[in-house]
């Protein structure tokens, strides 16, 4: 997904990401801000739900990319059927 934002916003967006997925128990890896530029890349992932968190500045110079990754899109509590 693509966030239209400003880019000199993009630090400050993913600060407020990265406080909210921590309370959630999500694990950052990466957190790298480039005020010069400006731009941010975030890596994050939750240790036992196994899905993965980016959040960066693409070439584009006003967007931010919001990306999820996951095994399966499976509800909460729900197990992986096995054939």
């Amino acid at each position: 997904m693509y966030a239209k934002l400003p880019r000199d916003q993009h630090i400050a967006a993913a600060r407020k990401l990265r406080t909210a997925l921590k309370r959630h128990g999500v694990q950052i890896t990466d957190f790298t801000e480039r005020p010069e530029k400006p731009e941010v890349i975030m890596y994050a992932r939750h240790p036992h739900e196994k899905f993965f968190v980016v959040a960066d500045t693409v070439k584009h110079p006003d967007t931010l990319r919001l990306e999820v990754s996951t095994p399966c899109f499976l509800p909460p509590g729900a197990k992986q059927q096995r054939f």
